[in-house]
């Protein structure tokens, strides 16, 4: 009980410059609260915005203050303060009364923040580049409540003074996300980034890093590759690498925040045509004139920024910005608000000091109210880094980062906690310990084992022991049942078992075995990978199995699961692969296949009317292959973060470069399969200023000395389903048929999405959130006499469910090609989703 005191009295005690916290809720006449209200020291730069509760945290030094409480639809609000120790400090604001007035016009008069402006932008190259470089401590806390509103029925039952309370505070328990870490953080012009971590606590809900599985030839394939990590989108800048929010630059790229980067009010060429100022007040500040600027955007479906400016007379350098993003183009939050405060320098150069950032998420009835601030101090200018100190390597976080306990972050941390963070740390902490234990294990593991009848039907049957690293799982009675197998209804069980040491070296075994009711036939396949060197995602893997095998995975829809589409195949093989140096992949393996003709099996009478003339199995002899094959991927500039057992790819803003080697050798076990192939390839997503995002990918490919190719080592482009948009990156739209490439083919494809770059421009259309598209392919195939053309255009409908973002769009497809008499075209429809490991969209 005593270390517990003493561990909330060092949390509560624990500030460096901001003394004392200063909080409250901010509430209307009527008792409900009111978000987004800005909260200031009056004639200074200082201030916070209050949260979806109406609740303001301010940290202030021992003094006597004015704060300012201000709001578009309410009364101005000044009070005075004396502050000399943690407080609080409830305020009610009065709903403004609107008045028209009359309208004056003087021609030739204008706003005198135009002219401040105009000095501003034409100073501002002085202060892009203050500095060649830096070094700098930083402090950053992430926290993001969570609760739920109540129902509909529960607010209808609930009486005035229950409403107001649940207003304030949710009837379920707010959960908290809680980040923090101290860190040196090295800068060099203009844009790069280094984070040392050397203390580091993280109280998030985990996302999974499972064992993933995708769509093979055979139905399974096994891609344990811990290269990239899922984020949490509602969680905002957890590295100073993620945004930059430097206003002097024309454009600020936070792709965390939305599609398209966000015009900054002081861009050269568009602030006038962009942006309307107002002159709001001019006051001294520690002996300095400061002039306080209303920034407001004309149009209010854009990349743009409201709220003010805090500019330095004389000098034209920002003091401060307290700027609100517009919410249309937010991706996930419904409210994103930028505080920055700056620090003047001896020699007149300005660093930043402080960053707030404030935002919310609504789903349903959960909400979500975030906050992240940085500090940071002890600059360091125009250093002298050492000669490839940068690199690719944007964070390291070292060893004893992770170990740091609570007593240090109590003596060390620079800001003051609010009191849930206070009590949701130690909370936190006492579980930690706990969950540590042996005990707690063996409960929890029992608990995760304690089957329902949903997870026979629906989850999956889980085993776990995590005292031993252990983990088991079948796959759910809805997975089992195989209505479109071969032969008829087939019947499959499957699952996989993982080994997981604490250094992230891992053994991932999963195995499948069917069986076929009709022919009385099993099959089946089992595949085993060993992650042995997690910072260079090192894997070796085996696998064996007899199986019906597709002869390509890139079939239309129509055709890929009907009978001529499958051979019978008996499989040995290995592989690794590693990252050889940093950005360069090489995946290298060997397997020996008995392919054979399904024939001679007896297929369903449904099948017949299922495919129609696509249900005929493919005749061919028996043949034998051995194949080597090698894979090697370059991602030049490839960033990256450093953990202390794992690495994680933060992507490259360079194109990747593909090489794929196959070679089929005869003799070995009676292989008669001959061949050699080369495939070279890149691909590329770039963005060009504030038009949204282009990606392009390009393939070329060829046999060498086919003396026998066997039925399924053919390189296959999938023909086109009617009306269906495929992946424009990989296919084409209206290719007619599934064309074999047995000789030679390049292949091109591009897509560029405007994102609202042009919807927004058009009224009542920007309010739909409609975005624009547009795009073409071309693929040439000399064997087949085939050059295929195409273009498209259409429109995105981007949509949220939880944390995943998806796109509906509608296209038009229009075609020539060779094999074609004249010109086809067709509507179609699609849908795509985000990618939060890579931060774009599929396509």
């Amino acid at each position: 009980m005593i270390r517990s005191l003493l561990f909330v009295c060092l949390l509560l005690v624990s500030t460096s410059g901001w003394a004392y916290l200063l909080q409250g809720i901010i509430t209307d006449t009527e008792g409900v609260p009111i978000p987004y209200v800005n909260v200031y020291l009056e004639h200074t730069t200082i201030g916070v915005v209050s949260n979806v509760k109406g609740e303001y945290f301010l940290e202030l030094e021992e003094g006597d203050y004015r704060l300012v409480f201000q709001r578009i639809g309410f009364t101005r609000k000044s009070i005075g303060i004396q502050i000399s120790g943690n407080q609080t400090r409830n305020v009610v604001m009065e709903i403004a009364a609107f008045e028209l007035d009359s309208v004056n016009i003087t021609i030739g008069k204008k706003d005198p923040a135009y002219d401040i402006m105009k000095q501003v932008i034409a100073n501002k190259k002085e202060y892009v580049k203050q500095f060649d470089s830096y070094i700098c401590k930083t402090y950053l806390k992430v926290s993001l409540e969570t609760d739920t509103l109540p129902t509909k029925r529960e607010l209808r039952e609930m009486s005035a003074a229950e409403l107001d309370s649940s207003l304030l505070a949710s009837q379920n328990r707010p959960k908290l996300n809680f980040i923090e870490s101290q860190s040196t953080t090295y800068f060099q012009f203009p844009k790069t980034y280094k984070s040392i971590v050397h203390a580091y606590r993280d109280f998030a809900e985990e996302k999974s890093t499972g064992v993933r599985m995708e769509l093979g030839e055979d139905g399974m394939e096994i891609d344990d590759s811990p290269a990239t990590e899922e984020k949490n989108p509602y969680l905002f800048y957890l590295d100073v690498s993620d945004a930059d929010f430097n206003f002097y630059r024309n454009l600020i790229e936070a792709l965390d925040l939305g599609d398209r980067p966000f015009i900054s009010p002081l861009n050269s060429t568009m602030w006038r045509v962009i942006y309307k100022y107002k002159l709001e007040e001019t006051f001294m500040e520690d002996g300095w004139l400061v002039h306080k600027i209303k920034v407001t955007p004309r149009n209010q479906d854009g990349p743009y920024f409201s709220g003010d400016l805090y500019i330095m007379d004389k000098s034209w350098a920002i003091k401060s910005v307290n700027l609100q993003i517009v919410p249309s183009t937010l991706s996930y939050f419904s409210y994103f608000q930028v505080i920055h405060q700056y620090d003047r320098t001896l020699d007149g150069r300005w660093t930043l000091a402080k960053e707030d950032y404030y935002y919310n998420i609504k789903d349903g009835r959960v909400r979500f109210y975030g906050n992240t601030i940085a500090l940071h101090t002890n600059y360091e200018l125009d250093v002298q880094h050492p000669k490839n100190f940068f690199r690719n390597e944007i964070r390291r976080v070292e060893k004893e980062a992770l170990e740091k306990d609570s007593t240090f972050w109590a003596s060390n941390r620079p800001i003051t906690l609010k009191a849930n963070e206070v009590e949701y740390i130690r909370t936190q902490d006492s579980i930690i310990t706990y969950h540590n234990s042996p005990e707690f294990l063996r409960t929890q593991d029992s608990a995760y084992n304690r089957l329902k009848i949903w997870d026979f039907l629906l989850n999956g049957i889980g085993f776990r022991d995590r005292a031993r690293g252990m983990e088991y799982f079948f796959d759910p009675l809805v997975a089992q049942p195989q209505f479109l197998g071969v032969g008829g209804y087939r019947h499959r069980l499957g699952g996989n078992i993982t080994k997981t040491w604490k250094k992230y070296n891992a053994l991932h075994v999963r195995g499948q075995i069917d069986y076929g009711f009709q022919n009385e036939d099993v099959k089946g396949q089992i595949q085993t990978g060993y992650t042995y060197a997690p910072r260079r995602f090192g894997r070796a893997y085996v696998k064996f199995g007899n199986v019906y095998s597709m002869i390509t995975t890139f079939q239309s829809i129509q055709a890929i699961f009907s009978r001529s589409n499958y051979i019978q195949k008996v499989f040995y093989g290995m592989g690794n692969r590693i990252e050889v140096v940093n950005g360069l992949y090489a995946d290298v393996s060997m397997e020996f296949a008995d392919r054979r003709s399904i024939e001679g099996i007896e297929l369903a009478e449904w099948s017949d009317s299922l495919f129609g003339s696509l249900n005929t199995p493919v005749s061919f002899e028996g043949e034998r292959k051995f194949l080597f094959d090698l894979k090697v991927t370059w991602q030049p500039g490839q960033k990256y973060i450093m953990e202390p057992y794992r690495k994680i790819v933060r992507g490259s803003k360079w194109p990747t470069f593909d090489f794929h080697y196959k070679k089929a050798i005869p003799g070995v076990g009676g292989s008669v399969v001959e061949f050699d192939f080369l495939e070279v390839g890149a691909k590329h997503t770039f963005r060009p200023g504030t038009m949204g995002i282009s990606r392009w990918s390009f393939h070329a490919g060829k046999f060498f000395r086919p003396k026998f190719l066997g039925i399924s080592d053919f390189k296959f482009f999938r023909g086109s389903t009617p009306y269906f948009f495929a992946n424009p990156l990989e296919d084409f739209q209206l290719l007619d048929a599934t064309y074999p490439a047995e000789n030679g083919f390049i292949q091109a494809n591009y897509i560029h999405d405007f994102g609202g770059a042009l919807m927004d421009k058009i009224p009542l259309l920007k309010r739909t959130r409609l975005q624009t598209a547009g795009g073409g392919a071309v693929i040439y195939i000399p064997q087949e006499d085939l050059l295929h053309n195409e273009i498209y255009y259409g429109l995105h409908w981007p949509f949220r469910i939880k944390e995943q973002r998806f796109r509906l769009g509608f296209y038009y497809s229009i075609a020539y090609s060779t094999r074609d008499l004249g010109v086809t075209q067709q509507p179609k429809i699609g849908i795509t989703f985000f990618n939060t490991a890579k931060n774009e969209w599929e396509y």
